[in-house]
């Protein structure tokens, strides 16, 4: 009785664990936020978003706030107001560097840019590059957001290095489990666990045997 009971709660507690993971590895939001203190203005380019990628190319030039393309719902505020001053599909910007062929994203550095994803996804991806020519470290932050729009661990780092084309720049990217491989490995262990309580309970009869 004690087997089966010990059994039942800790199978609980594995179901209990994996259902709330399942919802929460999943990203529907993203908020980038620049170094505005490294440079006045930022950069984005190869915006992948699991298996959607954006060159910034697809639609005419327009401001990037309120924007939707590919089921990516863009945001762009400065000093908590909507700005006008981040550009979609703009060959304003770094130019042909390492990371970057124009067209690309550019804005203030000072302004906050927002993600909203139609489809949740288990990855996000992106180049980035600051407006310095001598600045090296943490180039901005990036948060990410579960499906329930809290937040997934803390901010990440955006970091960055100053190669011979003379733009601070870097490439950025988060993965998160799956939720199908959430699910796996929460039945691996279920499975572990209940073939190790089945052994345990057929040992007694098989000591006694052998006297």
């Amino acid at each position: 009785m004690f087997r089966k009971s010990m059994g039942a709660a800790i199978c609980a507690v594995i179901i209990a664990g994996i259902s709330p993971g399942v919802d929460a590895a999943l990203i529907s939001r993203a908020i980038i936020d620049p170094n505005e203190i490294a440079a006045p203005r930022f950069a984005l380019d190869n915006l992948a978003i699991g298996s959607t990628t954006l060159n910034f190319s697809e639609v005419a030039t327009q401001p990037v706030d309120g924007l939707t393309v590919n089921g990516i719902t863009f945001t762009f505020t400065v000093g908590g107001f909507t700005s006008l001053d981040a550009l979609y599909n703009t060959t304003s910007g770094p130019g042909t560097t390492a990371l970057f062929q124009p067209p690309n994203l550019e804005g203030d550095a000072s302004g906050i840019l927002q993600l909203d994803f139609a489809t949740p996804t288990s990855s996000l991806s992106f180049d980035f590059g600051l407006f310095s020519v001598g600045f090296v470290g943490v180039g901005g932050t990036v948060q990410i957001f579960d499906p329930s729009l809290t937040q997934i661990g803390s901010a990440l780092p955006i970091n960055v290095i100053l190669p011979a084309t003379g733009l601070t720049e870097g490439q950025f990217s988060v993965s998160v489990p799956e939720p199908n491989s959430l699910a796996l490995f929460g039945v691996g262990i279920l499975a572990f666990v209940l073939m190790l309580l089945r052994d345990r309970s057929r040992a007694p009869a098989n000591n006694a045997g052998r006297r």
